[in-house]
């Protein structure tokens, strides 16, 4: 009985063709190069009146598309700002991405109208229909806690503390929302291989950028945009420009498609590509010298040793390559040796001082001497204005969020309380990601996408506990980020469901 539930891929899907993959995968780039280098032209050059149209065309192309990953991943593009740009947000920014006002005082992003039309798009075409979406009973608690207790706690609380009402603090959390029409309107783990494939470019893009930094000073964007809010940052050991670079999750999720490609190499347009993708990535986040850059997808690194029986090979071919990468590299002088020793080398070298016990301890530790002696206390001391329930959404919180105290946040925003309810849900999510990735019905499509989020989140979870919170920070890129995170698994979950039930009709 065991050996016949053991069915192979092809017998409930189509055959998969590497030359009508390599296809699709050449016309999204094209597709995509299109629409990011007319929205460069729309925001930064054009009238504004063309800013506002063109952004109105691609939302009207994407509610006609049948390929909506393809929207899913623009919009994961522009949110994350590569190399500076579409980075304005305020509504007094000249240049930045189009501000749709309905009525005085109430005004959508264009991201706001994209998830908003994804929601009409399930509903009006029926996409629901043959699929269902479940919520889990501890994603239930946690929403259960969050509008029985967070919300009143910020009218109690009241806003008083930095001008900003309810919508203005709980809009960021609204794009949560978009797990909703991703489920429903991606169409199978294959449609998020294909995402992946898009966010590569924007790895040499953001490549690029640092380059042109560390070489001239200058950034990249201010080529299109001179006027950019955006400033060159200063590294605090060396002083001069650090390469440091926005889009970071961009890069994450690149890494994180690497990261498939090695364990399912039917989808490498390239035997290879995933190796490439991989250092690519790891070269940006060392040009950053950014410690928690580098520390989190290394911590994924190590969850991939514990999930794939692949992991110590790739490992080692994946450091040789990397060392011919590096000659390369440094012979074609895109930097020196010796600005990589002054310049990046000595953030990392003073980090791994600290862990190696020298250094004077984490006070002496250039940004952290700050984070432990100012913004530590002061969020601390937030916390205890409401411990138990939290500050909910209210001006306290909008107050003292702080971005580089991880979980934090959660516990200003929720309460230890709500925490454990947020703690119980990440939980949960892994145990239930590692269940269906172990089904006899799993598809190698679907299992590695489950595998890959949960080593995903080895990366997270270290950053959540250190620096960058993902689930309660205002940023909306991480919580579109999540979201994707936890939407891929919705659909590679609903494919390994699809593949039982066409089993048991056959």
């Amino acid at each position: 009985m065991e050996t016949t539930l053991q069915i192979k891929d092809q017998v409930m899907y189509r055959p998969h063709s590497q030359s009508a993959f390599r296809k699709t995968v050449l016309q999204d780039f094209l597709q995509m190069t299109a629409c990011v280098g007319g929205a460069v032209f729309a925001v930064y050059i054009a009238p504004s009146y063309v800013n506002l149209l063109y952004f109105l065309v691609l939302l009207g192309l994407f509610w006609r598309s049948k390929n909506d990953y393809f929207w899913f991943a623009f919009f994961l593009i522009l949110i994350n700002t590569p190399a500076n740009l579409f980075f304005e947000t305020s509504s007094a920014a000249t240049r930045r991405l189009p501000l749709y006002s309905i009525l005085p005082g109430l005004s959508f992003s264009v991201y706001d109208l994209f998830i908003l039309l994804g929601i009409a798009k399930v509903y009006y075409f029926k996409y629901y229909i043959g699929k269902k979406f479940t919520v889990s009973k501890s994603a239930k608690f946690l929403l259960f806690y969050i509008f029985l207790v967070s919300i009143p706690m910020s009218f109690i609380i009241g806003f008083e503390h930095t001008g900003n009402g309810f919508l203005n603090n709980f809009r960021p959390y609204f794009y949560y929302t978009l797990v909703i029409p991703f489920f429903f309107l991606v169409n199978s783990s294959k449609d998020i291989y294909k995402l992946g494939y898009l966010t590569v470019p924007y790895v040499l893009v953001t490549l690029i950028d640092q380059l042109y930094l560390l070489t001239t000073g200058k950034m990249l964007a201010t080529l299109v945009n001179p006027d950019t809010v955006r400033y060159v940052v200063e590294n605090t050991i060396t002083g001069g420009a650090r390469a440091y670079f926005t889009g970071y999750l961009l890069l994450f999720y690149a890494f994180l498609f690497g990261l498939q490609l090695r364990m399912n190499r039917k989808y490498e347009i390239v035997s290879g590509f995933g190796y490439l993708v991989i250092i690519l990535t790891f070269t940006a986040f060392i040009l950053s010298a950014t410690r928690s850059y580098l520390m989190m997808p290394l911590m994924a690194l190590f969850g991939y040793v514990l999930y794939s029986k692949r992991a110590a090979p790739d490992l080692v071919k994946l450091s040789l390559i990397t060392v011919v990468f590096a000659v390369i590299f440094f012979s074609l002088n895109l930097i020196s040796w010796e600005s990589f020793m002054k310049g990046i080398w000595p953030r990392f070298e003073a980090f791994f001082n600290v862990i190696l016990g020298g250094g004077g301890g984490l006070q002496n530790f250039d940004t952290v001497a700050s984070r432990l002696e100012t913004d530590l206390p002061e969020l601390w001391e937030a916390v205890q204005y409401s411990p138990l329930v939290g500050a909910g959404f209210s001006g306290w919180f909008r107050k003292y969020i702080n971005d580089d105290l991880g979980f934090l946040n959660s516990v200003l925003v929720l309460g230890w309380v709500g925490f454990a309810f947020l703690l119980n849900f990440i939980v949960f999510f892994l145990k239930d990601v590692n269940l269906w990735a172990s089904k006899k019905y799993a598809g190698k499509d679907a299992k590695v996408i489950l595998h890959s989020i949960a080593i995903l989140f080895f990366g997270i979870l270290l950053g959540y506990a250190t620096t960058y919170d993902f689930f309660t920070v205002m940023q909306i890129e991480r919580i579109y980020f999540v979201a994707i995170l936890v939407g891929s698994a919705e659909v590679a979950a609903n494919d390994i469901k699809e593949r039982k039930k066409q089993f048991f009709n056959s």
